[in-house]
């Protein structure tokens, strides 16, 4: 139940992990139990956090300087099914959300933009395109790394966006990893990403290939 359960924060400042502390106990679980994308930003001191209700199709805007008193800022509609939010980076105002899947499978990149009142909008949705007929996936994860943005969709691979335009991202390749096609797209194939600090051609993902096969595989974008 609920009552037993809570979100903890910990202060990571600590050189060391014996100096690692828990900043609060007092935040109420259920005020989070429906959120599924968590993204925290800072902002002209302020802590912000920009989040996903899955169920509602809903993305929330909060402020959590004071953890003891969230504030909520913002909620818009129309981000259906979404499970991942990412910042497009560290000092911008647009944010990259996966969202409204189609029932041919298709689902969608959403930019999100949160202008200075806190207010939050969609820009515009952008087709991630994978095989028609095939089942519905979603993003296994969003990294973005200098101008570019890694999407990982299971069995369909690692798809890669040029975001020197944040608020146009453009399309740039698709890798697959995976053979054939997976019942659960999501249980397969691309699962996990790690980029390179300072070196955005370089990615490293973890997959779980047509044999079952665990590996972790390093790709270079070339031109």
């Amino acid at each position: 139940p609920d009552g037993e359960q809570r979100v903890a924060v910990y202060d990571l400042s600590g050189d060391k992990l014996g100096s690692i502390s828990e900043l609060t106990s007092n935040i109420d679980f259920a005020t989070f139990v429906t959120f599924t994308a968590w993204e925290f930003y800072q902002r002209g001191g302020r802590t912000y956090l920009l989040v996903s209700k899955f169920d509602a199709g809903e993305l929330v805007h909060m402020d959590v300087t004071d953890l003891n008193n969230i504030q909520e800022l913002d909620v818009i509609g129309g981000v259906l099914e979404c499970q991942r939010i990412t910042h497009a980076s560290k000092n911008s105002d647009i944010f990259y959300a996966e969202g409204n899947p189609d029932p041919d499978g298709s689902v969608f990149l959403v930019v999100v933009y949160v202008d200075s009142e806190n207010k939050l909008s969609i820009l515009k949705e952008i087709a991630v395109d994978i095989p028609a007929g095939t089942p519905q996936t979603g993003f296994s994860n969003i990294e973005t790394n200098g101008n570019l943005m890694y999407i990982t969709l299971g069995t369909y691979g690692v798809t890669v966006f040029d975001i020197s335009d944040e608020r146009n991202p453009r399309f740039l390749t698709t890798k697959r990893t995976y053979e054939g096609i997976n019942e659960f797209s999501y249980t397969a194939g691309v699962l996990e990403i790690c980029t390179v600090p300072d070196r955005p051609q370089f990615l490293y993902v973890g997959n779980l290939d047509e044999n079952e096969r665990a590996e972790v595989i390093g790709f270079e974008l070339i031109g």
